[in-house]
Formats: C-alpha cells, sequence, structure tokens
C-alpha cells in the first residue's frame, strides 16, 4: 500500500496524494511482471472494473481477486521498454496511461501491453476503480511502426460515467423468485424478454424477472431503446451498429432485424445527437 511520506527538512508525514499515482502504477507493474500480485490486488476498490484481453469485464475487487489469482506466480518476463502518461480529472481522481514492451530473453517475440488506470483516493489511499488491459504480439527482428499510448475510449467513457459522472442512482425494483432486487439502472447494460418473462443483463450479474418487456419498458429510463422485440438495451453503452448488429460496451452483440435497420439506426442517432461509429 501507499504510505504517508516525510517532506524533505522536516518530520511532518504527509498524506498520499493523487500524484502519487503515477509512481504506484509503475511498481505496480513491475510487480506484476515478477509475478507479484498482492500489491496490486491491496489497490482494488470494492467495485473495481477489469478488463482485458481474453478475460472480458470483471467487477469488484473479490471477483478480480478470485479470476486472475490463478495466475498469481506467473512471471511475465523481462521489461524492454515502458512510457507512463498522468492525466488528473480532480483533485481525488486521475488517470494513468502506460505503454510497456516485455518478453523473454530467449524468444525472438515481444508482447506490447496497453494499461488504462482509473484512481480515486478513498479513505485518504488511492484504489484502482478501473483497468483496461491489453496486449498484441510482435516480431524482434521486425521492428513495429511507431506507436503512441492508446486506450479503450469507449470503456473509458462506461467507467468515467458509471463511477465518476454519475452521482444520483436510479432504482428499478424487480422480483426474482422470492427475492426482490433494486437495481441500479447504471449497470443494467440490456434486457432480454422472452414468453416467460424478461432477463436483466447488469455489468456484475444476471437477474431474471417475471415482468414482461411492455411492462418493465415502463420503469425504465429514458436512457433505454427497443431495438427488437426481444431486447431493450441500454443506448449510454451503446458502442456501434454493424451488418444488423449492435455492440454494447461489454462486447455483446444484440440482433437488429434487417426491415428495421434503417429506422434503428436514425433513431438511435436522433437520441444521441451524435452519428455511430461502424466496426469492421
Amino acid at each position: 500500500m501507499l504510505r504517508y511520506r516525510r517532506n524533505r527538512g522536516d518530520n511532518k508525514m504527509k498524506k498520499p496524494s493523487i500524484e502519487d499515482v503515477l509512481a504506484l502504477t509503475k511498481t505496480l507493474i513491475h510487480e506484476y511482471c515478477a509475478g507479484k500480485y498482492e500489491n496490486w490486488f491491496a489497490h482494488l476498490s470494492a467495485k473495481s472494473v477489469f478488463i482485458c484481453t481474453g478475460e472480458g469485464m470483471i467487477v469488484g475487487a473479490k471477483n478480480i481477486q478470485e479470476r486472475l489469482g490463478i495466475y498469481a506466480k506467473k512471471k511475465r518476463g523481462k521489461i524492454y521498454r515502458e512510457e507512463y502518461s498522468f492525466i488528473p480529472i480532480n483533485a481525488k481522481t486521475a488517470v494513468v496511461f502506460a505503454e510497456v514492451t516485455t518478453g523473454l530473453s530467449e524468444k525472438d517475440f515481444r508482447i506490447l501491453n496497453y494499461y488504462t488506470f482509473i484512481y480515486q483516493l478513498i479513505g485518504g489511499e488511492p484504489k484502482i476503480i478501473y483497468e483496461h488491459t491489453s496486449y498484441e504480439y510482435f516480431d524482434e527482428k521486425k521492428p513495429m511502426k511507431e506507436q503512441s499510448l492508446s486506450m479503450d475510449l469507449y470503456t473509458f467513457q462506461f467507467v468515467k460515467h458509471l463511477l465518476l459522472d454519475n452521482p444520483r442512482q436510479e432504482r428499478l425494483c424487480v422480483t426474482s423468485g422470492n427475492q426482490t432486487w433494486f437495481l441500479d439502472m447504471n449497470t443494467l447494460l440490456y434486457v432480454k424478454g422472452d414468453g416467460h418473462g424478461t432477463q436483466l443483463y447488469c455489468i456484475d450479474k444476471t437477474v431474471s424477472c417475471t415482468k414482461s418487456m411492455q411492462e418493465l419498458k415502463k420503469d425504465l429510463s429514458e436512457d433505454f431503446y427497443q431495438i427488437h422485440r426481444s431486447y431493450l438495451i441500454n443506448t449510454r453503452y451503446l458502442t456501434s451498429l454493424y451488418c444488423y448488429e449492435a455492440e454494447l460496451i461489454s462486447g455483446v452483440k444484440i440482433p437488429i432485424p434487417a426491415v428495421n435497420y434503417g429506422k434503428v439506426k436514425k433513431e438511435l442517432e436522433e437520441k444521441l445527437e451524435r452519428p455511430l461509429r461502424k466496426t469492421k
């Protein structure tokens, strides 16, 4: 954990500040590459969001530790190149981007790792509320073109809205069996209906509901749009339309009837007040 430190020239202890996270990120990545995960896990917040190539989205410190604990002690190789960038958002929140090249000395191939961390001071300590990690392989004998730091803009916007920009919580009350759920609508990605009820797909859980699609639609916020007779999507987390499908921030693809595709695209663009990007 990041500890209080002494100011140079006096005996007072200085509290950790959000500017400390740049050095913290470098320490965490070096320890991670050496197979040491303890410090990283200790800096996760209870509601951390983790997205990684091959893992999808994991929500919550406990879930992240359980899923990734199986890789603990596995070394990631030597660090050959590293670059870090720090962007403060406010006095308690900051983003750190990192581009780190790793590999095994006896191998020709290298791994180019991209990291995006969002930190927030919680209880006086910097906590990771979001981490996005992706990587690509390349051959050391075939130099890559110069690249700049990259980030997944859509996942960044998703977490920024969910954790930073959205102080109000609109709750949806649904009954599932003998249990009543009070779901935060900001965590609801989409709803799927069938003849027996509906399935509500949240970022951290799936809840079955006996309400019909039309009944549920009346209770949802204006962010939701019926893209298909069996699907309602949260338009805040829509990233693209392509080949009669809508892709959400989590990577899931929702079908759009071919006969309605043009109408759906136009209505969504008007609703979001911006052109939707296309993916190949």
